[in-house]
């Protein structure tokens, strides 16, 4: 196998790759789940406490990293340096009225902490099930590019849909997982990246992954999240600190090292709010002999020019991911 960067193409996919099959972006995960939450069964506990975050920081709408953030915020209430100062500020000593405005304080901090894990189920539940349909679509014209070259492919999606559709199409792949008999699982193992003529690099973690004391396993079928002792493995929006950890450390450390050997990315659906992301590529670029196709649809344009300017590296292409043509880009690029 011809491991030169020549022979490889890579990918680099954001919410907007997964958006065909059903999977929501970040604005529409935390508008579902705000409607969610105004359903006459989860008012009380949901949709009365996120209209009163709604007055009170006057956010508007909500995307889900925005709309994350500000709960965590909400139910940290007594780390919170502000609250703190104000009760300082209010009390001096121990009274009756310190008392219960430090039981209110506690009380929307633990509300803020329930609905803060309804929030990752949901996160969990509406990435489990794919319209693998659609995916089944999509992918069968781009996945054929590994026939002639390797495909590396990065995404900051949590679903499967890259790994069910390259099983039902009968495509190897590595994940960085491999088949552990004893455990009836999958299991984590660094040398498996990178081992295929397809690679996938999950770089936030999977709705597939989980924690067993220092193992990292994949179950692809059966969902083992509420098991005892397990945890899952996903980095949410607020959490990027986390990839300073395995198995996220590892994989980041072969995006960059693949970002700055590669001349060729092709970018889907990646709005590059992400700080650390964004600046990578920024760095790349300045290196020059690098070309970047983005595919965003509608918001195409106004995403490259905030995030990189003038650049002539950068091709937006302002159709939607299911109606480009993958394999015709790659080949105009190549002549």
């Amino acid at each position: 196998m011809n491991n030169s960067r020549a022979n490889r193409i890579m990918f680099f996919l954001g919410a907007g790759a997964s958006a065909p099959m059903g999977i929501p972006t970040m604005r529409q995960f935390s508008k579902e789940f705000v409607e969610y939450g105004e359903k006459p069964e989860n008012r009380e506990r949901i949709g009365y406490i996120l209209r009163d975050l709604n007055r009170v920081t006057g956010t508007g709408a909500w995307d889900l990293e925005q709309l994350l953030l500000l709960i965590r915020q909400a139910k940290s209430i007594d780390n919170d340096v502000a609250v703190n100062l104000l009760r300082k500020r209010l009390f001096k000593g121990e009274s009756l009225n310190k008392q219960k405005f430090d039981e209110r304080a506690r009380s929307i901090g633990d509300q803020f902490e329930t609905i803060e894990r309804i929030l990752l189920e949901y996160i969990r539940t509406r990435c489990l099930n794919p319209e693998m349909e659609r995916a089944r679509e999509i992918y069968s014209k781009i996945l054929p590019i590994s026939e002639e070259y390797i495909l590396d492919i990065f995404t900051t999606n949590y679903d499967p849909v890259l790994e069910n559709i390259c099983n039902e199409l009968g495509y190897d792949y590595s994940d960085g997982f491999y088949a552990d008999k004893r455990i009836e699982a999958f299991k984590w193992d660094e040398r498996c990246l990178s081992s295929a003529k397809i690679n996938i690099y999950k770089i936030h973690g999977s709705v597939t992954w989980y924690k067993k004391d220092n193992d990292v396993l994949k179950f692809p079928v059966v969902d083992i999240s509420k098991a005892p002792g397990i945890n899952t493995v996903m980095v949410y929006p607020t959490e990027l600190k986390e990839i300073l950890n395995p198995p996220f450390s590892q994989i980041h450390r072969i995006f960059e090292k693949i970002l700055f050997e590669s001349n060729l990315c092709v970018v889907v659906g990646h709005s590059f709010r992400d700080n650390y992301i964004r600046n990578l590529f920024l760095d790349r670029l300045k290196e020059k002999k690098f070309k970047m196709y983005f595919i965003g649809g509608r918001f195409t344009r106004s995403i490259k020019k905030s995030s990189f300017g003038r650049t002539t590296m950068v091709s937006p292409i302002t159709k939607n991911f299911e109606d480009v043509d993958i394999i015709d880009l790659i080949n105009k690029h190549l002549k």
